[in-house]
């Protein structure tokens, strides 16, 4: 009896959580947002202008006075160091804001629309220093090529797919004594190339099964997918279309 008890709470508990999971990214998180932002614009304000007015305030007192004591002059270069350190710890955490309501926006379901996917893999990687094992144990190596021709597909679609990728090396890195990862992009004359490198465990493509939902999902927008084990890294190779472009045969 308590047992069929315990299972019955458990599923309330799973039905009560899917219906805030539902919510979250379209109603709840851009409440989120925005009630963060305002008092975070204000700090950002606030700390520049109190940058500016300490640096001002300081340049008088040595104006006025030339010969004060080591010890207050010490003491003023420290108040302009501070406030410095201010602004741009509030800088950098603008910065990680702006990164997570991007990932937020970014897995919103969209219409179709030219994409460089450059751009995109710069902010999935900046978001996944959220994840502390990947920021701190793992050496990563970009090369993303700046000019990268656009291709054309759902953000959002591309946003899932990447991170999970990410995700993905993560787990088959956790157990591996060395922790490498790298990501470059590229382009011929018919294809933007994604090549995506970890020095994870080996994991054939039937025995897993996020990957093969992953490929399958990229297949359907039309890229190719090519994966090999070359030493101790996994190496995938992923052929998107440039926008404009069909999709060359294999």
């Amino acid at each position: 009896m308590k047992e069929k008890a315990a299972v019955a709470r458990e599923e309330l508990i799973r039905k009560i959580a899917g219906g805030f999971d539902a919510t979250f990214i379209a109603e709840l998180f851009p409440g989120i947002i925005h009630n963060l932002a305002n008092p975070l614009n204000g700090i950002m304000g606030r700390a520049t202008l109190m940058q500016r007015r300490t640096a001002e305030y300081v340049r008088k007192m040595w104006d006025l006075y030339p010969e004060m004591p080591a010890d207050m002059t010490a003491g003023l270069k420290k108040i302009v160091q501070d406030a410095d350190s201010i602004v741009r710890e509030s800088d950098r955490f603008f910065s990680m804001f702006r990164d997570l309501t991007e990932k937020f926006s970014a897995i919103a379901p969209r219409e179709e629309e030219r994409i460089n996917l450059s751009q995109l893999i710069a902010g999935e990687m900046r978001f996944a220093d959220f994840y502390l094992d990947f920021k701190h144990e793992v050496d990563k190596t970009l090369s993303l090529e700046e000019q990268l021709p656009e291709v054309t597909g759902v953000y959002a679609i591309f946003s899932l797919c990447l991170s999970g990728l990410l995700r993905r090396a993560m787990r088959v890195m956790k157990a591996s004594p060395k922790k490498e990862f790298s990501i470059l992009t590229r382009h011929d004359e018919h294809n933007v190339i994604v090549e995506i490198g970890d020095t994870g465990e080996f994991v054939a493509d039937g025995a897993d099964e996020e990957l093969r939902d992953i490929i399958a999902l990229l297949e359907d927008c039309g890229a190719r997918i090519h994966r090999q084990r070359e030493g101790d890294w996994n190496r995938m190779t992923i052929e998107i279309p440039l926008a404009g472009k069909r999709s060359i045969e294999k």
